[in-house]
């Protein structure tokens, strides 16, 4: 059986790294080599690192609600 102790600390984890991860975003975003990506980079990263921040959020969910039978 999965250590539910340790199962809530990795999401409850993941949930401060994604939260961090998008409040970062505007930063990444600022930076010049960025702003200077065409048209169609510059969308696609901006998908990607929200979708990323996304994932995170959703395993950071999934974690606490593991229940130990």
């Amino acid at each position: 059986m999965p250590n539910t102790t340790l199962l809530k600390v990795a999401g409850y984890g993941s949930l401060a790294v994604a939260f961090s991860h998008a409040a970062a975003a505007k930063q990444f975003m600022n930076l010049r080599a960025f702003q200077e990506l065409p048209n169609i980079a510059y969308t696609r990263s901006t998908i990607g690192w929200y979708q990323g921040s996304g994932f995170l959020i959703l395993t950071g969910m999934s974690c606490p609600l593991v229940k130990h039978h």
